[in-house]
């Protein structure tokens, strides 16, 4: 699988790390676990580390089913901040943010680990301790 994810319900925060090729079948299910997950804390944050994918094949045609996606879990997902990490896929990664934001998610992409995580307001040292261990269980 190439999205590996954590929850954090002291910080109240998942982690996500992708690697590799990411398709919309990838993301569906990694995201399905995630809103479904017993665990995960509501008005969670969230930081996504997309700076080791090698190629993203979800595009334009696929924006519908993303919003159908989260408006299904809208009490879940309604004032969620999220920073993304997009490494060579930054233009893809702002396709993302626009079209989720209109259903009350707030989300940035960044170029910078150390700005994402003072945005989000956490640790940068527990984030990297995390992204180090979902990198080993990969």
């Amino acid at each position: 699988m190439p999205i590996h994810y954590l929850i954090d319900n002291d910080h109240r925060c998942v982690i996500k790390l992708w690697i590799g090729e990411i398709t919309l079948e990838d993301w569906l299910i990694a995201e399905r676990q995630v809103m479904e997950a017993p665990n995960l804390p509501r008005n969670f944050k969230m930081l996504i580390d997309a700076r080791k994918v090698s190629a993203f094949k979800i595009g334009p045609e696929n924006v519908d089913e993303i919003v159908d996606f989260y408006e299904t879990y809208q009490d879940k997902v309604n004032g969620v901040r999220v920073a993304m990490l997009a490494g060579a896929f930054f233009k893809e990664a702002k396709m993302y943010e626009r079209n989720v934001q209109p259903l009350g998610m707030n989300v940035i992409v960044f170029a910078n680990f150390d700005t994402a995580c003072t945005w989000l307001n956490l640790d940068q040292g527990l984030v990297n301790e995390y992204l180090q261990q979902l990198q080993q269980e990969s």
